[in-house]
């Protein structure tokens, strides 16, 4: 195994132990907090020692009486025959569910020796706590108004969650330490039809630092829970930016964060982020309604599930309320949807419990533990939708049935990533030894490539050697043809009867092949050099064919094949005539090795738009589709036994040095028909000026 190999698999193993036990730590922590808070609200409920002895409790009978009249406030007001409601209990569940607007409770205390300690300016301050009280009020003692929450007609506005807490002032008391206490109360139409009035929370008489001391113990448990869920949350969604294919850490994140935000919002801590209660309202509404369907995206993958096309809208019907919630103003829309909402999510708590419960019953672990959770967090949501209804008198347990929600995700995630753990331990085992089998592999194959490595070396000189006797080959063989005739020439030019008719017509042909021999030689070395040499003139093009078709006559002669020029010929080109004629001599040598007897090569020439048009076609078999891509390529040949596939790479060459074209077109008649166009003088020498700045050839 290599060294790398080895620190791979180290670091793999101790950054997967991390994950482990970070996994571990929010279940952990969960459950250390759970205990603290399920225990402190029985704490909190028994004030015990100095502070349960100096509180007043005032929740029990009220009088109480409808309609509006300011003279209800003063202590002397004979309420004898006032009805007698209790407190806190809403007056929607004590026979007035039908009445909204302004109603009046009294409520006589005796404090002895409170009007004494207050005259001698004792340093205890005394004050009032009042718990929930919908929609809004006003409170008095002795007739003096200490303040309230909300506002009351004739503009109204309601804060029927918000706690406060007034210090009674001096004067308030009788002679006969009687203080007399007076709350009028605004019921909003918008409520729902049970409630009205006091209906949840502490409603004391003590003193400030005492009151102040068990309202923020009545506080407190909710608030480490929100904590304690938004740093959860924080985690979950942290890990998924570490490991973005989990998706079900980012969801089981957001449930977590919501939990934390719906928790906070139902505490008197929100006051502490704002006092717009609409605003606060609409936050809490918008955390409930997303809440289901980020816990159906959770917890339906995780079971096995599916999100179907019916469950996927079910989620956006829960979306699309708490936008609805969010757009219109004021908060008696949310009141009234919460009650439809609340109906709407009994169905899916209970197909949800279904669902894990089958999976639990066979064998799922995950399920098992997934159960625990979500059936103390259905018991919670049904003892609340119950509350919210009127049916129960009972503390908010939501936040709790979260606690038992998270605590059970968490520990099926960190289950499920212990499973992973270590199925990727006996992976790792696995790699460990198939990397040591790879090292000895990896050496025997060096040994084997080594001896590859020397017989491709081989290989390859065998086949360059074989290249060049082929090359080699159709070299001599191109070279034969004008040797011979400058040969038979010569041997006829030094017989004694030919050496005064012959001169002239020999010389003529020993020059014309000899500088055949000179151009196949130098195209030859160009092209092994990469560059190709032109100087461009004007040519008559009428007379460059003729002597053209007469150079092909003497090679087509001995194979019963000829030659033609055709075309509107009446004008001049520019380009160099010795490449071109090899460009045409090239084309047709390869006319005659595949023109039956009797075939025609007819070249035609043509003026165009931007210079002029040379067109070689035969009356042969053509060539072969498969093959017409590869025409041009180096050393590709076909249908000739001696080629060394460099004549149309040349010819290619040597007509792009010129700023022109060659292609391969089906002859009419369905023989080879070769095109090239070549660029008129203007043209030719801005092309040849972009080849020698390009360094590609030169001029």
């Amino acid at each position: 195994m290599t060294r790398s190999s080895r620190e791979r698999l180290a670091c793999f193993d101790l950054r997967d132990r991390q994950l482990a036990l970070a996994m571990m730590m929010p279940a952990a922590a969960i459950a250390a907090v759970l205990l603290t808070v399920l225990a402190a609200p029985a704490r909190a409920s028994r004030p015990s020692g100095r502070d349960a002895a100096e509180l007043i409790d005032l929740s029990g009978k009220w009088r109480f009486r409808t309609g509006d009249n300011l003279e209800y406030r003063t202590p002397e007001l004979d309420d004898s025959d006032w009805e007698e409601l209790m407190v806190p209990k809403p007056w929607g569940r004590q026979g007035h569910s039908g009445y909204h607007g302004i109603a009046w409770y009294r409520r006589r205390v005796a404090l002895p020796g409170a009007a004494a300690t207050a005259s001698a300016g004792d340093a205890k301050q005394l004050a009032i706590a009042l718990g929930r009280v919908a929609s809004s009020y006003e409170l008095y003692a002795g007739g003096c108004l200490l303040g309230g929450v909300g506002r009351l007609p004739p503009r109204p506005r309601a804060e029927y969650d918000r706690l406060a807490t007034y210090s009674i002032p001096p004067g308030c008391w009788r002679e006969d330490d009687e203080l007399v206490l007076a709350l009028r109360v605004w019921r909003a139409s918008g409520e729902r039809s049970w409630q009205g009035g006091p209906y949840q929370g502490r409603f004391l008489i003590g003193e400030t630092a005492s009151l102040g001391r068990l309202l923020l113990w009545d506080e407190l448990p909710e608030l480490i829970l929100s904590c304690m869920y938004f740093l959860i949350g924080l985690y979950f969604t942290t890990l998924f930016s570490r490991l973005p294919g989990r998706k079900e850490y980012l969801w089981f994140g957001l449930i977590s964060l919501l939990s934390a935000a719906y928790c906070i919002l139902r505490t008197q801590w929100k006051y502490e982020l704002t006092d717009w209660f609409v605003a606060l309202v609409k936050m809490q509404a918008l955390a409930l309604f997303l809440l289901v369907p980020s816990l159906i995206q959770f917890l339906w993958p995780l079971l096995g599930g599916r999100i179907g096309r019916l469950l996927r809208a079910y989620q956006l019907s829960h979306v699309a309320l708490a936008l609805v919630v969010l757009a219109v103003p004021g908060e008696y829309f949310y009141l009234r949807c919460l009650d439809v909402w609340e109906l709407w999510v009994l169905p899916m708590i209970f197909i949800v419990i279904v669902a894990t419960a089958k999976r639990a019953w066979s064998g799922d672990l995950d399920a098992r533990t997934l159960l625990i959770g979500i059936a103390g967090f259905a018991v919670a949501s049904l003892l609340d939708i119950g509350r919210d209804k009127g049916y129960l008198d009972s503390p908010r347990l939501v936040p709790y049935g979260f606690a038992a929600l998270v605590f059970s995700m968490s520990m099926t995630l960190s289950n499920r990533f212990a499973r992973v753990y270590s199925e990727l331990e006996k992976s790792s085992g696995l790699l460990k030894a198939a990397l040591v089998q790879e090292t000895a592999a990896r050496a025997r194959a060096e040994d084997l490539g080594e001896e590859l490595r020397r017989a491709h070396t081989d290989l390859v000189r065998a086949e360059k050697l074989s290249a060049i006797g082929r090359v080699a080959a159709t070299i001599v063989h191109d070279l034969k043809n004008p040797l011979c005739a400058i040969a038979g020439w010569a041997e006829l030019m030094s017989i004694q009867e030919h050496q005064e008719a012959l001169p002239q017509a020999g010389l003529g042909h020993i020059r014309r092949q000899a500088q055949r021999l000179a151009d196949m030689i130098e195209d030859i070395l160009a092209f092994a050099r990469g560059e190709v040499v032109v100087e461009p003139r004007e040519v008559a093009i009428a007379e460059y064919l003729d002597d053209i078709i007469a150079t092909i006559d003497e090679l087509f002669g001995s194979a019963g094949l000829r030659a033609r020029a055709s075309g509107d010929t009446d004008f001049y080109g520019w380009f160099d005539p010795d490449r071109i004629r090899r460009v045409l001599l090239n084309l047709a040598s390869n006319a005659r090795d595949a023109l039956p007897a009797g075939g025609e090569l007819a070249i035609e020439a043509r003026r165009t738009a931007s210079g002029m048009r040379l067109s070689c076609a035969d009356t042969g078999p053509g060539v072969p589709e498969e093959i017409r891509d590869r025409l041009f390529q180096e050393f590709a040949t076909f249908g000739k036994r001696n080629g060394t596939g460099l004549g149309l790479a040349i010819c290619r060459s040597i007509v792009a040095a010129h700023g022109g074209a060659i292609r391969y077109e089906p002859a009419p008649g369905g023989g080879a028909c070769f095109v090239i166009e070549l660029p008129g003088k203007v043209e030719a020498l801005q092309a040849t000026v972009e080849h020698l700045v390009s360094g590609k050839s030169q001029v």
